[in-house]
C-alpha cells in the first residue's frame, strides 16, 4: 500500500509501437488480450490505448483510465478510471446527496481533531490516516471561509494558493465498446473517493467483482471492501464483503465470487488474519 508522505500530497501521442512501450517500461503489466486475441488494452500514465496483433498501438481513447477488463464478446471492456472534478458540487453531483453529506461531517470530524495538533509528523501521520477520502475532505474544508483561513494559517508555506482550486479525483467503473477504431464510453457502474484495485467480470459478461479501500470509514481502516455490479446498469453496486483481499475471482458458471475475508474488526495494518 503506497505511504501517504504529507496532507497536501493527497490533493493529487500518435500511433506507437508496442515494442516501444514495453523498452520504455510504461506499461508496468498493464496490459490485457481479449479474449479472441484481436486487440490489447495497453494502459500507460495517461490512458488506455489498443493495440493489434501487429503491435501498433492506437491514439488515446480513454484519458485516465488505469485498469481494464474484457468482457466476453471481445468488443467492450469494464475500464476503472479516474475523473477530475473542481469543488464539492461536482462530488456531490457524483456521489449522491447522501454519500455527500457523510463525506462533509467526516470532514468536520477529521478537522475537528487535526487542527489542534501542531504541525509535524503527527499531524500528517493523523491525516494520512483519512487516505483516500482525503482528497474530497479537503474540497469540502477549502469551501468553508473558516475552515480556508484556519488551512491557511496551520500548514502555511505549504499550503499554496493553487490548493484552493486545484480539481481533485472520483474514480469511476465505466462500460466501454469498441466502435470501429473508436471507444465509446457507456453507463458508469460506479464512482467513489478511493481508487479501484482490481475488475473480476463474471463469465458471461452479467456483473462484475472490483475491490476498493473503504470509503468514508469512521475509523482508521486498511481493509479492502468487495462489490458487485450488474454490467447493464440496472441496479446499484452493493457490498458483498469487507476485510477482504484485492482479488476475488468467479467460479466458473459466474454465480458465485470466491474471496478471502479477514476474521476480526477493521484492519489497522496491511496484514490480514485470513
Amino acid at each position: 500500500m503506497q505511504t501517504i508522505p504529507s496532507f497536501r500530497a493527497l490533493f493529487r501521442a500518435p500511433a506507437l509501437v508496442l515494442a516501444a512501450l514495453l523498452i520504455g517500461g510504461c506499461l508496468k503489466e498493464r496490459l490485457a488480450w481479449s479474449p479472441d486475441g484481436k486487440h490489447a488494452a495497453v494502459l500507460t500514465a495517461d490512458g488506455l490505448h489498443l493495440a493489434d496483433a501487429t503491435g501498433k498501438i492506437s491514439p488515446l481513447l480513454a484519458p485516465g483510465a488505469y485498469l481494464a477488463a474484457w468482457l466476453p464478446d471481445s468488443q467492450s471492456l469494464v475500464l476503472a478510471r479516474r475523473k477530475e472534478v473542481k469543488d464539492f458540487a461536482a462530488i456531490t453531483a457524483a456521489l449522491g446527496p447522501t454519500r455527500a453529506r457523510q463525506l462533509a461531517a467526516k470532514a468536520e470530524a477529521v478537522w475537528s481533531r487535526l487542527k489542534e495538533l501542531p504541525r509535524g509528523e503527527e499531524f500528517d501521520k493523523r491525516a494520512g490516516e483519512e487516505a483516500d477520502d482525503l482528497p474530497g475532505v479537503l474540497v469540502y474544508l477549502r469551501e468553508q471561509p473558516h475552515h480556508l483561513a484556519a488551512l491557511r494559517e496551520k500548514l502555511g508555506s505549504d499550503w499554496k494558493k493553487e490548493d484552493e482550486t486545484k480539481p481533485v479525483d472520483l474514480n469511476e467503473i465505466v462500460i466501454a465498446r469498441l466502435n470501429g477504431e473508436n471507444l465509446t464510453l457507456g453507463p458508469v457502474l460506479f464512482v467513489g473517493l478511493p481508487g479501484i484495485h482490481a475488475l473480476r467480470p463474471a463469465p458471461g459478461g452479467s456483473a462484475v467483482a472490483f475491490t476498493l479501500q473503504p470509503e468514508l470509514s469512521r475509523q482508521p481502516d486498511n481493509g479492502v471492501t468487495v462489490m458487485i455490479s450488474p454490467l447493464d446498469a440496472s441496479a446499484s453496486a452493493v457490498t458483498v464483503a469487507t476485510q477482504s483481499a484485492t482479488h476475488p475471482d468467479w467460479s466458473a458458471d459466474g454465480r458465485s465470487l470466491v474471496f478471502f475475508k479477514a476474521s476480526g474488526g477493521a484492519g489497522l495494518s496491511d496484514d490480514l488474519r485470513l
